[in-house]
């Protein structure tokens, strides 16, 4: 069947299910195939091109659980030196502190804390500790396959973060994995640092895994470019998701949630059967994702967006999972996504979602609130852009203004999200 093109190719990889749709540009599939075992995303990938032709694919999307079931296992994560710089060395808070036991004794590799960092009002504090680092960085190419460094108010001024990392990469080599917790985003030292080691921990497992997707694509004659499900319901490039796994662990459920509400057209509900290793369920309110406001992830406080559901307690049934978010969200109807398969799902909630770029900002006390706004809006255009979206499309689509607790006056906390269409220079899926 050849009905004309482009096409958006979305596919699903939770546990041993494989899924992959074809839908035109009114957002129709035009070509499923959803398969288990060994050699499935060949299969499936291979059954929706004879029935669409590679050559009509003008973007490829996938959406995939492996990250989170990595981080519930835990045993398959890489082990992490951590260098936090503050605007004081302290180590009241130590990196790692609250963390679940077997999590921090599986990740935890050497640490340190030295000042250098940035202080609420911009300026940097203190110095940083040079030969200290350098020794740091030592001691992590024996204990440790990757480095998180974390700054305080990096969102404010990144350089010490960046200067952090280079030192840390003179020692141990340009290609060593280091996760500057300014490129994870989010306010909170500690749950950006948090989210930033974990993003360590799982990046050589990301970077493979990835690449094996795109060398099957390629393998059938799909050379676009390759976008991955966002924990929010939004897209990245391929190489954007391979160095930030961290933005992508609950992606499949956002998309199973996104794409089975699409199908089923409704704008509130809770949608049942995540499609991975676990039950899982999310919520739809309005058209939207309803994400978790106090995220956890692995047991680990962080700042990441995640579904609403994707964190439910351990050992829920999906009849149990359900009855814990009508608690949260009211009495809303249930699609049980095993009525469509949550393959199919999954795989049309990320053919169709679009891509994002964040930003998180600071309006201080007195500062111009409208050019802040503004100026958040730009940056996170731009960000959208470099990561997949379409320029001509792409708009600010979110503002979240919050108070700055912790200090007098009216400063206040931007967070700023765009998105438009993935780019193509054909496709026209909205």
């Amino acid at each position: 069947m050849n009905t004309g093109g482009p096409f958006r190719l979305g596919i699903s990889i939770a546990g041993p299910r494989f899924g992959a749709v074809a839908v035109d540009d009114s957002g129709r599939v035009v070509a499923s195939e959803v398969t288990e075992g060994f050699g499935g995303l060949a299969v499936v990938v291979g059954s929706v091109l004879k029935q669409v032709g590679a050559g009509r694919i003008g973007a490829a999307m996938l959406a995939m659980s492996a990250f989170a079931d990595w981080l519930r296992d835990h045993r398959t994560v890489g082990r992490v030196g951590v260098l936090r710089v503050g605007a004081t060395p302290t180590t009241a808070v130590p990196p790692l502190a609250g963390w679940p036991r077997e999590v921090a004794e599986r990740v935890a590799g050497p640490w340190l804390t030295t000042a250098g960092g940035i202080d609420i009002d911009g300026s940097t504090a203190g110095e940083l500790d040079l030969d200290a680092v350098r020794d740091f960085a030592g001691r992590c190419g024996t204990a440790a396959s990757a480095v998180a460094v974390s700054g305080s108010f990096s969102y404010l001024d990144n350089r010490p973060e960046r200067a952090a990392a280079a030192v840390v990469r003179d020692v141990l080599g340009a290609g060593y994995p280091i996760t500057l917790s300014d490129d994870v985003g989010g306010f909170g030292l500690y749950e950006r640092e948090n989210a930033a080691i974990l993003n360590a921990a799982l990046g050589a497992r990301a970077q493979t895994l990835i690449e094996g997707v795109r060398s099957i694509l390629h393998e059938h004659g799909v050379g676009t470019e390759l976008f991955v499900a966002r924990n929010d319901g939004t897209l990245v490039t391929a190489p954007g998701a391979a160095a930030l796994p961290i933005h992508i662990v609950s992606g499949h459920l956002a998309a199973v949630v996104r794409g089975h509400a699409r199908m089923a057209g409704v704008e509130n509900a809770i949608v049942v059967g995540g499609g991975g290793r676990h039950p899982g369920a999310g919520v739809v309110r309005h058209g939207r994702l309803v994400l978790e406001p106090t995220p956890t992830l692995a047991g680990v406080r962080t700042n990441q967006p995640v579904p609403l559901g994707f964190m439910a307690p351990a050992g829920m049934t999906e009849d149990h999972l359900v009855s814990w978010l009508r608690r949260r969200v009211g009495d809303l109807p249930v699609l049980d996504s095993e009525a469509g398969g949550p393959a199919i799902a999954a795989a049309v909630g990320v053919a169709l979602a679009p891509v994002s770029g964040n930003v998180w900002s600071f309006v201080g006390d007195g500062g111009d609130r409208v050019e802040g706004i503004a100026e958040a809006g730009r940056q996170a255009v731009d960000r959208a852009v470099l990561a997949g979206a379409d320029p001509a499309g792409t708009e600010v689509r979110q503002v979240v203004e919050t108070q700055a607790t912790y200090m007098s006056g009216g400063a206040l906390r931007l967070f700023v999200q765009a998105a438009g269409r993935p780019f193509s220079s054909e496709s026209r899926v909205p």
